[in-house]
């Protein structure tokens, strides 16, 4: 099962973070990627800090569980844990990708103070509304 986690991290990754860096950068010439921001102890630097610890915690507890150092926090019969997990996931990218579309060109990964992008309040943002088709 840790093997399984692992290969759908790989690909929540490079979709959610791969992909939509490459569409965002094709429409807009940014690939969106801000990094951490804020001074060092404030709420938006420690949000920063912990979104990058997760990222590199997440696979290494996959891989601890493989090695037999992590035990799973719930033992689930694995044909149940593999259906559950694998609807989790699938419900999860899904929510994800929709997500960072319906942001359009406002789609951003960390905080510039000095940046103003459109606000979005409903599909995608204005600035990307008025294109006739998506560049994707």
């Amino acid at each position: 099962m840790p093997y399984a986690a692992l290969a759908g991290y790989v690909v929540f990754a490079a979709l959610v973070f791969g992909w939509r860096s490459w569409v965002h950068w094709k429409r807009t010439g940014s690939t969106g990627y801000r990094g951490v921001s804020g001074r060092p102890g404030s709420l938006e630097w420690w949000g920063g800090l912990l979104f990058v610890v997760a990222i590199v915690l997440t696979p290494l507890a996959a891989l601890l569980q493989a090695r037999g150092t992590l035990a799973p926090p719930v033992a689930l019969p694995a044909p149940l844990a593999l259906a559950l997990g694998g609807a989790l996931y699938e419900a999860g990218l899904a929510g994800t990708l929709w997500s960072q579309l319906a942001m359009g060109d406002s789609w951003r990964v960390g905080v510039d103070e000095g940046e103003r992008t459109t606000l979005v309040t409903r599909g995608r943002s204005a600035s990307c509304a008025t294109r006739s088709s998506p560049s994707w």
